[in-house]
């Protein structure tokens, strides 16, 4: 920043009032017209004995909007209302403590038994699918503008052209879901949802909670996954506590709002289909979350598609459901991906009895992805990823 000159300026409010304390007693000079006038016999009158006097007027100042529509509905129960934006700060356990779930450190054993290795062939293609969704598409569009408040704070960057970062994952996960049909033609009778919503709401330790979620895509099935637990594991999970979370609260950097929607809906909205794996895309140049925050978004988000399914379709009896709903879960930025596994046996979300979240690790699918040179660079593919895709896919 540039040292400021230092100007020999005087300082003029003595000169300013002095000429304001002059003028204001300055008296209005006579012009002779009156004289002249009364000379020629001219009668002359004072405005006020032939004017009427100005009436005050009555300005009405327009009444300030009210406060989060509490004028507009005062009946209306407050509700925390939870979305794709809301970032739980606890991470996983606030995301456990909302959910009412406990988390399994591992994916399921009938997951991890349908893992293979990739041929050379699958990890070449998988490798051109990357290539082609990130750097090989046409598409061209201004991107949002990058700011590096760490190394360049207060610097404004050009805005660039490029491909978003929502098309780069859609164009990766479709092509990936569409190289498994190829690959698997036994495994092709799945059908992609895309662009799903679902909107519930539920009570959590007398609060009235609601969660509002959408997804890339849900792959749905004529026939529902089998559970994972069976009921002595469901029952055990009645004697498990939840991690503590305290001095926090469940509701962490959620408002409670009394204007909201009551309307609760499902992207199936029928009995006959069923949910398979929930596809959700984190679409963030730079993430800030980390991957304890990140499993977190991955829990509420499939809790949300899984208990909006739940309500509007299976038979609940005391808040617990009467069979139990399996839902797998991909989710990814794009660069990092996480799997998981929801068994949902309640929404009870203060009761004993507890749903199911198996987790695995955050992995990556590639290290650097980049032009080098004026060609595609590639580097630190990680060819688990693809393996577990087809892992869930073959459930």
């Amino acid at each position: 920043m540039r040292t400021t000159a230092v100007c020999l300026a005087q300082h003029i409010g003595r000169g300013f009032r002095f000429q304001w304390h002059l003028k204001n007693q300055r008296r209005v000079p006579s012009s002779g017209a009156a004289e002249a006038l009364t000379a020629k016999g001219i009668k002359i009158y004072d405005p006020k004995d032939i004017l009427t006097p100005a009436f005050n007027r009555v300005i009405e100042l327009p009444q300030p909007p009210p406060v989060i529509g509490e004028e507009l509905e005062p009946d209306k129960r407050p509700c925390y209302v939870f979305h794709e934006y809301f970032s739980p700060p606890g991470g996983m356990t606030q995301a456990q403590h909302l959910t009412n779930s406990v988390v399994r450190p591992a994916l399921p054993q009938r997951v991890v038994g349908r893992i293979i290795d990739n041929s050379e062939e699958e990890d070449s293609k998988i490798q051109e699918v990357i290539l082609q969704s990130r750097l090989m598409d046409s598409h061209q569009e201004l991107l949002p503008r990058i700011d590096d408040v760490v190394n360049r704070p207060g610097w404004k960057f050009p805005r660039e052209w490029g491909s978003p970062v929502g098309r780069k994952n859609k164009q990766m996960t479709y092509k990936l879901l569409l190289l498994l049909d190829q690959l698997s033609p036994e495994l092709a009778n799945k059908h992609l949802m895309a662009n799903t919503k679902s909107q519930v709401s539920l009570e959590h330790s007398g609060q009235l909670i609601q969660m509002k979620y959408k997804a890339y895509a849900l792959l749905i099935a004529s026939k529902p996954l089998s559970p994972v637990a069976e009921e002595e594991e469901i029952l055990a999970t009645e004697g498990e506590t939840l991690p503590d979370i305290y001095p926090l609260s469940p509701f962490l950097h959620c408002k409670q709002l009394v204007k909201y929607s009551d309307e609760q809906y499902d992207c199936l909205a029928t009995s006959t289909l069923y949910p398979h794996t929930l596809f959700i895309h984190l679409n963030m140049p730079r993430p800030p979350h980390d991957d304890d925050n990140f499993c977190g978004l991955t829990l509420m988000q499939a809790f949300g598609h899984a208990a909006a399914y739940a309500k509007s379709s299976l038979k609940i009896e005391n808040g617990d459901l009467e069979t139990p709903l399996t839902l797998q879960v991909v989710h990814t930025t794009g660069k990092k991906f996480h799997f998981g596994v929801l068994q949902l046996n309640t929404l009870d979300l203060t009761g004993p009895r507890k749903n199911i979240f198996w987790s695995s690790p955050t992995e990556t699918l590639f290290d650097v992805c980049n032009f080098k040179g004026a060609a595609a660079n590639l580097e630190g593919y990680n060819p688990q990823i693809f393996s577990l895709l087809r892992a869930f896919h073959a459930q």
